[in-house]
C-alpha cells in the first residue's frame, strides 16, 4: 500500500495531529485568499504532486486528532471516511453535528454530509466534482454536497475536537460591542 499523502490547509494555526513516519505531508498556508484552500485541494485531489492519485487525508487547522484515528481512517477499505466533530456557532447557540444524515444510510457509522475538518479520500475517488472556484467557506458543504449526487456516503470513524468555538463574523463592524468575539 502506497502511504496517504495528508493535507494540512493551514490558517493561523497547526492542526494538533500525530503523522506515522514515512507518510508524505502537505502543508500550506491557504490564508493567502478566500480561494487558496479550493486551489490546493483540488490539486492534491488530481494527484498533482506525483501525476496519480493516493489516498488523501485532510486535516485542518484547527482540530486535534487523538493517536491511531489517522491510521485507522487510512487502512479503511471506504472511499470517503470522516471524524465526527461539533461545529460551533456564535451567540450561545448549540454546536451542530459535523458529519449528519439527511437522508442516506441512517444506521451505524454513515453519514451522507460531512465537514472536511478531519476526512479521508480513497485513491479510488471520483474526478473532481466541484465547478472552478469556490471559497473556503463554501468548500466543505458543497463538496460533500457533490459526493452526495454521486451516490457517495461518509463512513465514520472515532471523534475530533474541534478547537475553534467562536468563529469570527465578517459582518460585525469592528464599533460593535460583538466585535471582540
Amino acid at each position: 500500500m502506497t502511504e496517504p499523502l495528508v493535507f494540512l490547509p493551514l490558517a493561523g494555526q497547526r492542526p494538533h495531529v500525530g503523522i506515522p513516519a514515512g507518510w508524505c505531508i502537505a502543508a500550506q498556508d491557504v490564508s493567502e485568499d478566500d480561494y487558496a484552500y479550493y486551489r490546493w485541494l483540488r490539486r492534491l485531489w488530481s494527484g498533482w504532486a506525483e501525476r496519480k492519485p493516493r489516498t488523501l487525508l485532510v486535516v485542518e487547522h484547527d482540530i486535534c486528532v487523538p493517536p491511531g484515528l489517522l491510521e485507522e481512517m487510512a487502512a479503511c477499505p471506504h472511499t470517503l471516511c470522516a471524524a465526527r466533530y461539533d461545529l460551533y456557532a456564535p451567540f450561545g447557540i448549540p454546536p451542530a453535528a459535523a458529519c449528519r444524515n439527511v437522508g442516506g444510510p441512517a444506521e451505524g457509522d454513515w453519514a451522507d454530509l460531512a465537514c472536511l475538518g478531519c476526512s479521508k479520500f480513497g485513491a479510488e475517488r471520483p474526478a473532481w466534482p466541484l465547478p472552478d472556484p469556490l471559497p473556503w467557506w463554501l468548500l466543505d458543504s458543497s463538496l460533500a454536497g457533490a459526493l452526495r449526487l454521486l451516490g457517495l456516503h461518509w463512513h465514520l470513524h472515532g471523534r475530533v475536537e474541534h478547537m475553534h468555538r467562536s468563529p469570527r463574523i465578517s459582518a460585525i463592524t469592528s464599533n460593535s460591542p460583538l466585535a471582540a468575539i
